[in-house]
């Protein structure tokens, strides 16, 4: 469940959330549309390409978790 809230999370960061499956069915017919339909292969890996920026640049998160480890270990816990 993590690994999905994760990755779903970078997907709709960078603005692919329709790659984005609700169950099987809909994951097999993302990836056939995929190898299947040019046009959204490339508008997908087109968003990808112009929003990764927004990953690697993000810290957010990272600084998050300093703040929380500080916390604990000012805290003694």
């Amino acid at each position: 469940f993590m690994r999905g809230r994760v990755s779903y999370g970078m997907l709709r960061m960078i603005g692919v959330e329709d790659t984005v499956a609700k169950d099987v069915d809909d994951y097999i017919a993302i990836a056939i549309r995929l190898g299947r339909e040019p046009e959204f292969r490339a508008r997908v890996r087109a968003k990808t390409a112009a929003n990764r920026h927004k990953l690697y640049n993000d810290e957010t998160c990272v600084r998050g978790l300093e703040d929380f480890l500080i916390r604990a270990v000012q805290s003694g816990g």
